[in-house]
């Protein structure tokens, strides 16, 4: 067995939310700049609907041109997916009430109950990395026991799974829309 595998386990680290030096010097940074908040809504939330309405325009003059506009207007989407994701975590607007409707609003832009959403979330946020609490939101993960349990097919899907390109690719598109 290596060193690694039979080292005892060291003891807890100090976190640095305990020393108050870190706390004073991530305090700036800790609640949201209205400014800077609404800056994000106009360069992720107007540039996405003045896309999807000339990508609307285009249907009648060329698909190649559609499908050009596609690309851009597919990252403006995730900019307000971002946006969503950050009202979930309640940390786009100073109130908990603005965030709330904050995030139905972008839900709407990206098909996504935001009360659903926010809950599987912070679920997911609560026990990832938990073997002992696996669930809503986790990617599928096996303990090396777990794996070599599994039938050779079994372990071969798993691989599959959390190939990159499965991962990255297919995975956002059937998590968000199937």
């Amino acid at each position: 067995m290596s060193t690694l595998a039979t080292a005892t386990k060291p003891d807890a680290a100090v976190l640095p939310d305990n020393d108050p030096y870190w706390r004073a010097a991530m305090a700036p940074y800790a609640r949201p700049i209205f400014a800077r908040t609404l800056l994000d809504i106009a360069t992720s939330v107007v540039p996405f609907a003045a896309l999807w309405a000339a990508m609307y325009m285009a249907l009648d003059v060329s698909y190649w041109i559609v499908l050009a506009l596609s690309v851009p207007t597919a990252g403006f989407l995730l900019r307000v997916f971002i946006l969503f994701h950050d009202c979930t975590h309640a940390s786009l607007f100073h109130s908990r009430r603005a965030n709330t409707w904050g995030g139905r609003i972008f839900g709407l832009f990206v098909f996504q109950c935001f009360a659903k959403w926010r809950y599987s979330h912070a679920f997911h946020h609560g026990s990832a990395g938990d073997l002992d609490r696996r669930g809503t939101g986790d990617v599928m993960t096996w303990t090396v026991d777990e794996y070599y349990s599994k039938p050779l097919l079994s372990r071969v899907g798993y691989r599959l799974f959390r190939h990159p390109a499965v991962m990255f690719g297919v995975g956002p598109l059937w998590s968000l829309l199937i």
